[in-house]
């Protein structure tokens, strides 16, 4: 009796195959030196046994990627999916990023060649400036033809250092979805001219990454997904005071900023919802966003843009301003006039 309760205990529960060895991913070598990120699902059938009976690729931003990621799907190794107790063949999607972390971003930065500014004010980290470089004059670059071949939107994000007259300076590719986009988007960045950032009243030079965001259809919609000094990395951000406990009073929105409906979107006669997460600073400035849910990515490439420029009174505990994350809904409507606001409330820390 002892027996069968143990081996009934043990028995997988009901449910799809499940992951019990990955395999390493390697990053193709070209595209690592070229800086480019991107994704890729492979398609595969878990047999009765665990084992890899199909395997190919489902979808891909480049070949590249796609074959690497087949290549490391293929090594994997799966318990079978269960029904009714008993283990099934079953259809999977793996999904496979190719990024860059921490790591990856210093030892780039620490090869590449470096443009030799000359004597000036200190250069600083957009989070050192007191008043952030605000830009006054943006040239918008134009699609590359192969993304309007393949109707697909690419994003480079740009490097560089605006000095204390507002010129970019050092400007360099961070990293890229397409490597079609690095040259029209350093090209454009090059153009910018903005008022110089400061501190204690006196013009810095200061570091900024941009992402230059291309659209397939409309180049009006293209140029900074956000607004300079607002980051989309947002899992780097380094949480402030707890804001869930004791007494907390969330922020409150002072300007919105409300997205257009896409033209690219108009021909497929949809609507759509997107979710953004923001990170908000003591200041009430916008310090980050990210996408969290969007029915489409151009609805979510427009939300964080418009959001990136939103003020704040900013969230307080105890009567003392500290930084917050919260999400913030935006509803595109293709009949309905503007995008609105909906569901904005502070996440805690």
């Amino acid at each position: 009796m002892l027996a069968a309760l143990v081996r009934a205990q043990s028995q997988p529960a009901d449910g799809p195959p499940k992951v019990l060895e990955p395999a390493p991913l390697e990053y193709p070598a070209k595209l690592r030196e070229q800086r480019i990120t991107g994704w890729a699902r492979i398609a595969l059938r878990i047999g009765e046994q665990g084992e890899i009976t199909e395997a190919k690729v489902n979808e891909e931003t480049t070949s590249e990627f796609g074959q690497a990621a087949l290549a490391a799907a293929r090594r994997f190794k799966f318990q079978p999916a269960y029904k009714a107790g008993r283990p099934c063949a079953m259809p999977v999607i793996l999904p496979f990023v190719f990024d860059f972390d921490d790591a990856d971003f210093a030892e780039m930065e620490a090869h590449r060649t470096k443009e030799v500014l000359p004597p000036g004010p200190p250069t600083v980290e957009i989070s050192a400036a007191q008043d952030w470089p605000e830009l006054k004059d943006e040239v918008r670059p134009k699609t590359p033809a192969a993304l309007q071949d393949r109707n697909w939107m690419g994003e480079a994000t740009i490097g560089f250092v605006v000095d204390e007259t507002g010129i970019p300076r050092d400007v360099h590719l961070v990293e890229a979805t397409e490597v079609e986009c690095v040259a029209p988007a350093i090209a454009a960045v090059r153009q910018w001219k903005f008022f110089p950032g400061r501190v204690d009243n006196q013009p810095v030079r200061v570091a900024l990454e941009v992402p230059i965001v291309f659209f397939p259809e409309s180049n009006r919609s293209n140029g900074a997904r956000v607004k300079p000094g607002v980051s989309r990395r947002i899992n780097r951000w380094k949480p402030g005071p707890d804001v869930s406990a004791g007494s907390f009073q969330p922020p409150r929105a002072i300007k919105k900023v409300m997205p257009a409906y896409p033209e690219e979107m108009r021909s497929l006669d949809i609507d759509g919802e997107v979710t953004v997460e923001v990170v908000i600073d003591a200041f009430g400035r916008v310090t980050h966003v990210r996408t969290i849910k969007a029915e489409n990515m151009f609805f979510g490439v427009l939300a964080e843009r418009a959001l990136s420029y939103w003020t704040f009174a900013p969230a307080s505990r105890g009567g003392m301003p500290v930084p917050c994350r919260f999400r913030q809904g935006i509803r595109f409507m293709l009949y309905g006039g503007p995008a609105r606001a909906s569901g904005g409330h502070a996440a805690g820390k």
